[in-house]
């Protein structure tokens, strides 16, 4: 029962020369039909800072947090791999952002993903969805 989401963010080592990089996951109950306006978001906030996984997932979930009343329906946890279809509670299902110097790539795994509609300026890419930095066309 929800619209659950669980989303993930990694880089593959292009952020000031550091390793690559593995978010703990973040849990969404009520907010998986969101998580497209959410990452947007997201983008839009981490314009100056980019591809930095440990502040990007921060602000995430801070943003997330603004939207949500009371002490439930959002959850972080430790996740030492990374999110597969395996791991999906169904709903909306498991989002694995990707960070890199454009944006975020987005691949959507095990529910119906975003299936709404999506922030212009938002462009399919090699199966993935691409979030630039910065502020949207919308």
């Amino acid at each position: 029962m929800g619209d659950r989401a669980l989303i993930q963010f990694k880089s593959t080592g292009n952020f000031q020369g550091s390793g690559p990089t593995l978010s703990p996951a973040a849990y969404l109950h009520w907010s998986g039909s969101d998580v497209a306006r959410l990452l947007q978001l997201t983008a839009e906030r981490m314009a100056e800072r980019g591809a930095d996984v440990n502040y990007a997932f921060a602000r995430f979930v801070g943003i997330c947090h603004e939207g949500i009343d009371g002490c439930l329906s959002l959850g972080v946890w430790n996740q030492t791999s990374e999110l597969t279809a395996d791991d999906s509670h169904g709903d909306a299902g498991c989002f694995v952002v990707t960070l890199d110097d454009a944006g975020m790539l987005v691949e959507c795994l095990g529910g119906y993903g975003f299936g709404h509609e999506l922030a212009q300026g938002v462009v399919f890419e090699e199966g993935r969805y691409r979030f630039a930095w910065g502020k949207s066309d919308a």
